[in-house]
């Protein structure tokens, strides 16, 4: 079996992110990625870049030494990955506004194995409560468009968050409630989310979709 046939079967919570761009060496990247193996971990997945010609291969080598999965998000690594004859599926992750707002991104699309999706309700124009209603049905709504353009390709959640305040990030609804319970409900609403989509069976309103939910 592939590992893209692997990410066509697995459902549920699978893994970690994780930044590239402090160029850490082999070893510090292999424990990093043994520990999040330890935690249940399956898979991890990088982002951001490092500029070192000789990083790439300290990164595969550390994944390798850590026997885990690694869904390499940058772009610009997938001929190195292909033209070496590795297999390991290559994507980038992005906000359905961004695709929407891309033009022709056709290119993109049929170069990727799977999409990685950052799914954030947090910020739409009408969002409310961490928990609420509107939150449910904005991440729906995201991945329905997902669908839409993945031409059957998997769909992997990779990022979603609902801060508990907006220092860093600002909001984009003058309804939204930011606070730390607020965030507590988003994560419990996640609890209900995860099981649903933990079971290729099970329906969710949202379309057809064989994806992992991270």
């Amino acid at each position: 079996m592939t590992r893209l046939e692997t990410i066509q079967n697995m459902y549920g919570w699978a893994g970690f992110v994780y930044a590239l761009d402090a160029c850490k060496s082999r070893s510090d990247m292999a424990a990093v990625f043994a520990a999040m193996k330890a935690k249940g971990a399956r898979s991890i997945i990088t982002f951001d870049y490092c500029d070192n010609a000789a990083f790439g291969r300290d990164l595969l080598n550390a994944v390798n030494d850590s026997d885990i999965y690694i869904f390499p998000q940058h772009y610009s690594y997938e001929n190195n990955f292909k033209n070496a004859g590795l297999d390991i599926p290559v994507s980038i992750s992005e906000l359905a506004y961004g695709w929407q707002q891309a033009g022709d991104f056709s290119a993109v699309q049929n170069a990727l194995d799977l999409f990685m999706i950052n799914n954030f309700p947090y910020f739409a124009q009408n969002a409310e409560e961490g928990g609420s209603s509107s939150t449910w049905s904005k991440f729906i709504n995201d991945m329905n468009y997902y669908v839409s353009i993945a031409n059957g390709k998997p769909l992997v959640v990779t990022q979603t968050v609902w801060p508990s305040n907006e220092d860093e990030f600002a909001p984009n609804s003058p309804n939204i409630v930011v606070n730390a319970q607020s965030g507590q409900d988003n994560w419990n609403l996640w609890m209900v989310i995860v099981p649903i989509f933990s079971n290729p069976t099970t329906s969710c309103g949202c379309g057809e979709i064989g994806m992992i939910k991270w």
